[in-house]
C-alpha cells in the first residue's frame, strides 16, 4: 500500500514498495469535484524502466482512494532520465474502482 509521507500546502510526498525497492514520489496536487490532480509528478528510487503503466495505475488508484476521489489525472513532470529525457508526458486519466 502506498504511504503518504507528507502533505505541505499543495505538495504531496509519498512512498511505496515495489518488490525489494522503495519508490518515492513528489507531486503538486489538488482535489476538485471528486478528481485528484497530480501535477508535475516525479518518481524516484527504481531502476530504469521498472515502473510501468500497471504500477503507475495502481499507485494512482491507491492515492485516489485515500483522497476519496473517483478519478485521478496525472500530469507528469519533465522527464529527467530515460529514452524520453526532457519531454513532458501527456496527461493520463485513471478511473478509481
Amino acid at each position: 500500500m502506498l504511504q503518504i509521507d507528507l502533505i505541505d500546502g499543495e505538495v504531496l510526498l509519498f512512498s511505496f514498495q515495489m518488490g525489494e525497492e522503495n519508490v518515492q514520489g513528489i507531486t503538486d496536487f489538488k482535489v476538485e469535484t471528486e478528481t485528484l490532480y497530480l501535477i508535475n509528478l516525479h518518481l524516484q528510487g527504481s531502476e530504469s524502466g521498472k515502473i510501468g503503466r500497471g504500477t503507475l495505475w495502481e499507485m494512482a488508484k491507491d492515492l485516489g482512494r485515500q483522497f476519496q476521489a473517483k478519478t485521478v489525472v496525472i500530469q507528469g513532470g519533465k522527464r529527467t532520465t530515460g529514452k524520453y529525457k526532457g519531454q513532458v508526458p501527456s496527461p493520463i486519466t485513471i478511473i478509481v474502482d
